[in-house]
């Protein structure tokens, strides 16, 4: 059955690595129902579109939507949808590969498949989701023993892309910071307008948001000197997890104070004088207010008055930065996610929960105190585990 479009429906297909359109000597980039009479129906009256790298011949190509030699993804677009669609009572067809089209993805053995007594496969070939596998006296082939290395490799990637998303994300935003605006550790970004805060994900419209990043391993302890006045804000550790609130959401509801942050196994210096102390769970945090006064001079004072500075420099000057170009928060894309990783990880004290998941990305050519050089399987596998990562 057809899309039920009040309007129209199509079919659109994007290269999975550029996310853009993919050049095609058909010059077609999308298939839709203003196309209905010019496809090959079936016998039945089915429609089966073809997207794939090579024609399916001339008799169907009037079905066929180029694609890519390598990973891809559709989006099926429907214009004014008509309430079996709304409804759930019409499902999307199912996209199949077009060798295993109609099959189910489960281990099918092939005629020739020889089982022992117990149950394990001596010689033979079987169909598994991670394709066809040949045993030989019980142990898988050459081949299939290469075609398993890169599904456990590529299932690795896929939960570390996942596992790795909150430190990606700061490590980038703070690589924006200090790259693309020019901020290093503890100088201030005042994001004032909406277009400075079009990069942040989830940040309103009207209030100004003033953000710094430090690495403790460098600085040291860290003080930060929070005003009295209506501000929110916060201390984050770089898995985006909490270290302390700041202004009227923190210990000093809105009265001031000064903070200590320590990292991972830093002591308090002796001889200074704070109100709060709190460790962070990482080296590098992210640390802000959002100035909650719409009057200038009010917001002024307590931009002023927001400070950061090591325990060991308390006479250090504050620095500030502005935003500069079209910039994003969050994680990139590709190889850059891996070499990002790379990069904080280096920077970063492994915690005791994370041994296990760094452990495994040493098959991916990712190991703490090592150059990141990962070899041609590596970079295509880790490309594509981005990919499926994100859609996970």
């Amino acid at each position: 059955q057809l899309p039920p479009a009040g309007a129209f429906w199509s079919l659109t297909m994007y290269d999975g690595k550029t996310q853009l359109l993919v050049a095609n000597p058909l010059e077609r980039y999308v298939l839709n129902s203003p196309m209905l009479d010019s496809f090959q129906l079936g016998q039945d009256g089915s429609l089966t579109l073809y997207v794939q790298k090579d024609s399916p011949g001339p008799d169907l190509e009037s079905n066929w939507l180029p694609a890519p030699d390598g990973p891809f993804y559709c989006i099926l677009r429907i214009y004014m949808p008509q309430a079996a669609a709304l409804e759930g009572t019409w499902q999307p067809p199912p996209m199949r590969a077009a060798a295993t089209s109609g099959q189910l993805p489960e281990t099918v053995a092939t005629a020739d498949a020889e089982y022992g007594l117990d149950g394990v496969v001596k010689n033979g070939t079987v169909r598994t989701r991670v394709g066809e596998l040949t045993f030989e006296h019980g142990y898988p082939s050459r081949e299939s023993v290469e075609k398993l290395y890169d599904a456990m490799d590529f299932q690795r990637a896929t939960q570390a892309y996942i596992w790795a998303l909150p430190i990606v994300s700061m490590a980038e935003w703070q690589a924006v910071q200090e790259d693309q605006f020019g901020a290093k550790d503890r100088e201030i970004v005042v994001y004032k307008t909406t277009e400075e805060k079009l990069g942040i994900l989830t940040a309103n419209a009207t209030t100004p948001y003033v953000i710094a990043f430090n690495d403790l391993g460098r600085s040291g302890p860290l003080v930060i000197d929070v005003p009295a006045g209506p501000t929110g804000g916060l201390v984050d550790d770089f898995w985006q997890r909490p270290v302390v609130d700041l202004g009227l959401a923190g210990p000093d509801k809105g009265k001031g104070g000064r903070y200590l942050i320590l990292g991972p196994g830093q002591e308090k210096p002796e001889g200074i004088a704070v109100d709060y102390v709190y460790e962070s769970g990482t080296m590098n945090i992210l640390y802000g207010i959002r100035i909650l006064k719409p009057d200038p001079e009010e917001s002024r004072r307590l931009l002023q008055s927001f400070r950061a500075y090591p325990a060991s420099s308390p006479g250090e000057r504050q620095k500030y930065a502005h935003v500069k170009g079209e910039w994003f928060q969050y994680q990139p894309r590709g190889l850059k996610y891996w070499e990002r990783l790379h990069a904080i990880y280096e920077r970063e004290p492994v915690a005791e929960r994370d041994r296990f998941m760094l452990a495994s990305l040493r098959f991916l050519g990712i190991e703490k105190g090592k150059p990141f050089n990962p070899d041609t399987r590596q970079k295509e596998l880790l490309e594509e585990a981005v990919l499926v990562g994100e859609a996970m």
